[in-house]
């Protein structure tokens, strides 16, 4: 495995956010899970467009195919196999930023994206919900980094470093957007996951 992944997913236990998320987390199915992993993925999926497009590097459809493998597995339309889903991973890999494709912050929101869609992708080998942990934990953190790149913070180097995070108004509705789609995932009527109630939740 990537050894930056690694790092990377072992920074959430520098945080009290990660045991605060997974108590919330634990109370979902697998699939709820999942499928909140896939959503969050969706939600920073544009951060790794938008770095291709200024770096001109990256392959975006990369990340595109693994969260459709996310809902492909959730439908029930297909189930890939675990060599299969090895080899998404191998292939996000491959797309995340590395130190030659680091001119500015907007190389870490793209390596946030593939980290996230890392993650997501080994919960549905492992089912380890410390996968969705990471996975709430990145997307949280990725809003900061995205504040200081629009107030013009700049970084001469690609260190890995994550950002401060003192609260935020983009941090609190981050959680916020993370909180209300849990609640809405562990509602009854939600255990049957249609294509509607998948779009519904896209809005949370």
């Amino acid at each position: 495995m990537n050894k930056l992944y690694e790092t990377k997913k072992n920074f959430r236990n520098m945080s009290s956010y990660p045991a605060k998320i997974r108590k919330r987390l634990s109370v979902l199915s697998d699939k709820a899970k999942l499928l909140f992993g896939a959503l969050t993925c969706e939600h920073l999926y544009p951060n790794y467009v938008a770095f291709q497009q200024k770096a001109d590097w990256g392959d975006a459809q990369v990340l595109f195919r693994a969260i459709q493998a996310m809902h492909l597995r959730i439908s029930d339309d297909i189930s890939s196999s675990p060599a299969q889903i090895l080899g998404l991973m191998d292939c996000v890999e491959l797309a995340m930023p590395g130190v030659n494709q680091c001119p500015d912050p907007s190389s870490q929101l793209a390596k946030d994206a593939c980290i996230i869609t890392l993650s997501s992708l080994e919960y549905m080998i492992t089912k380890d919900i410390e996968s969705i942990v990471a996975v709430a934990t990145y997307a949280r953190d990725a809003v900061k980094i995205s504040e200081q790149t629009q107030q013009g913070f700049s970084s001469g180097s690609c260190s890995a470093t994550r950002p401060n995070t003192a609260t935020s108004a983009s941090m609190i509705r981050e959680i916020r957007r993370q909180i209300n789609l849990i609640q809405e995932l562990s509602k009854p009527q939600t255990q049957h996951i249609t294509p509607a109630l998948i779009d519904s939740l896209r809005t949370k």
